[in-house]
């Protein structure tokens, strides 16, 4: 597990990195203290029903940059600093069908 600015990062055993890829998406796995979001969050634990604003971006490739959005922005080049244009994540009681044990 790596660890940065609060961010634990875990990925497959072996790997070295904190994602996962297979040919239909990719996974990254991180693991932030909620103590984090204490001044922001309505809740921290978030209860089911919360909904918590988040960005999730990438960027990388020496040879070819590349850069993807979860909740892409509406900007003419990639802005990942657009809290307007951040995804929605609702707490559910409900397993993750990505979930595996």
């Amino acid at each position: 597990m790596r660890s940065f600015c609060g961010l634990c990062v875990r990925g497959e055993e072996g790997s070295g990195s904190g994602f996962r890829i297979s040919r239909e998406y990719w996974i990254l796995e991180a693991a932030i203290p909620f103590r984090n979001f204490a001044g922001a969050a309505k809740h921290t634990p978030p209860v089911p029903g919360d909904v918590w604003r988040l960005g999730l971006n990438r960027c990388g490739g020496k040879t070819n940059p590349q850069y993807s959005q979860w909740s892409a922005s509406r900007t003419k080049e990639p802005q990942f600093h657009s809290p307007n244009d951040f995804g929605r994540v609702i707490f559910s009681e409900a397993a993750s069908p990505f979930w595996r044990r």
